[in-house]
């Protein structure tokens, strides 16, 4: 039973294309107490994030369609999402990309 005093664990939001790196995600974020959503694209998360904002998102970078960059930018121009933790999360180990993020 919960305390109603008690608030939620904080929602994050894994954002990647690749199944694999999705599942260890969220693995390593509920051991740490946290409640996971997941979107394999960009289209996915933007309605995620329009059901419900998470408190964080962890968002790859390089996807198919829109990519994270693209995801991050459209994000920044809605008012309710405006101020959402985004980590970005890349295997690119190119500086400009990096530098991006």
């Amino acid at each position: 039973m919960s305390n109603p005093d008690t608030p939620p664990p904080p929602r994050v939001l894994i954002v990647d294309d690749d199944f694999t790196a999705r599942l260890l995600e969220r693995e390593a974020l509920e051991q740490s107490g946290f409640t996971v959503v997941e979107a394999s694209d960009g289209a996915e998360a933007l309605a995620a994030v329009d059901r419900q904002p998470p408190d964080l998102m962890l968002l790859d970078v390089g996807m198919p369609g829109l990519d994270g960059f693209e995801v991050c930018r459209r994000l920044r121009r809605r008012w309710a999402a405006s101020d959402l933790p985004v980590i970005m999360v890349t295997g690119m180990d190119d500086l400009a990309s990096i530098n991006l993020a």
